[in-house]
């Protein structure tokens, strides 16, 4: 995967992550009113369901994305991030959808097949936080100890 469209993907990834602000919180809003029986009865569960829905999928699409960028923490375990990310968002967007559900169903359906079109060959250079750790990597090359980037001892 090139530079751009894994910097192309990164990006949408965030943005997605960024835009579950909204319908998280107008979830837990809506709690009150869900569909039961008693409107009261599992409020506290149904809270804490859209609560911990809402956490995972803005944070994993978010991981995920930087992930892709070749951020550290999270360049290595970025797909299991987005994977996280896009099923929590599209629990999140059919147990309290929104008026606007449909697309962000999509985009999350895009991303885990994204993330299982990538990781189906087992292949980790097929993931574009490694092309980007590739790219770097190349570009430092010195005569200089590699792993540490410091310069040789004299004498030693």
């Amino acid at each position: 995967m090139s530079r751009g469209v894994g910097l192309l993907v990164g990006a949408a990834l965030v943005l997605h992550g960024l835009a579950h602000a909204l319908p998280g919180m107008r979830a837990l809003d809506r709690v009150a009113g869900w569909p039961v029986a008693d409107p009261e009865t599992g409020s506290v569960v149904l809270v804490a369901l859209g609560t911990v829905l809402w956490s995972a999928a803005t944070v994993g699409l978010i991981g995920a994305g930087f992930g892709i960028w070749g951020v550290r923490p999270s360049e290595r375990g970025w797909p299991l991030a987005a994977a996280v990310g896009a099923g929590s968002s599209i629990l999140l967007l059919t147990l309290f959808p929104p008026e606007y559900a449909l697309p962000g169903v999509v985009l999350s359906a895009a991303a885990l097949l994204f993330v299982w079109k990538r990781g189906r060959g087992g292949h980790r250079e097929s993931f574009p936080g490694d092309s980007f750790r590739n790219d770097d990597a190349k570009r430092r090359r010195t005569p200089w100890d590699v792993s540490t980037g410091a310069p040789p001892l004299i004498g030693c």
